[in-house]
């Protein structure tokens, strides 16, 4: 089964995910402004996973990821996160990223996410 990732702005909060393919599964999570969360994917090893990131109410800019995987690369590219394992790695690896927003006040606003990644084979 293929679905794709959305993200969908609801008031404050932000709806991303879900994404499921063969080779990644992204559950749906909330984001709220000034908020840090925590979310578990599920990707094949050597395959690639990708995240949405929705841009919210407030625009959406400054993503960046703020830990860094260290079985694996987390880069930001356009709206999404990617993660990929390294080569021939299985087990359990997590990583973190940041994205800031103006709230409907225009003050600033930062959602962090903790990302815990499960890479099967």
């Amino acid at each position: 089964m293929f679905r794709f990732a959305v993200g969908i702005a609801l008031g404050a909060a932000v709806l991303c995910g879900p994404a499921e393919a063969r080779d990644c599964i992204v559950p749906a999570y909330y984001a709220l402004d000034n908020q840090t969360i925590d979310t578990n994917i599920k990707v094949k090893a050597n395959k690639f996973c990708r995240i949405a990131m929705s841009r919210g109410i407030g625009g959406l800019r400054d993503p960046r990821i703020t830990k860094q995987a260290r079985f694996g690369a987390a880069a930001i590219n356009g709206f999404a996160v990617v993660y990929r394992p390294k080569s021939g790695f299985v087990g359990t690896d997590s990583f973190t990223y940041a994205r800031e927003n103006w709230d409907r006040w225009g003050n600033k606003a930062v959602r962090t996410v903790n990302v815990t990644v499960e890479v099967t084979p």
